[in-house]
């Protein structure tokens, strides 16, 4: 299956996920992967269109929510340091 040529980023998947209070494996569950593969996508690993989209039902987020933006550099949350 192909995966995304979009810039995924993990960060903020794992972001995401922990602000809804998941851990990998509940994650894992809601969008029928193995935790393993949350561990990978957290990573860097980009999904394929079908499961971007489960994750994104699953953590009630936009799809531009799990994707850096063109002017922010890869593994980046946008977070400013205090």
């Amino acid at each position: 299956m192909a995966h995304l040529r979009l810039p995924f980023d993990g960060d903020r998947l794992r972001a995401w996920r922990e602000r809804r209070g998941l851990s990998q494996t509940g994650l894992a569950a809601l969008v029928g992967v193995t935790q393993g593969r949350i561990s990978q996508l957290e990573a860097g690993r980009k999904p394929a269109p079908p499961l971007l989209l489960r994750l994104v039902t699953a953590l009630d987020v936009e799809v531009d929510d799990l994707l850096t933006p063109s002017d922010e550099p890869a593994g980046s949350t946008g977070r400013k340091a205090s």
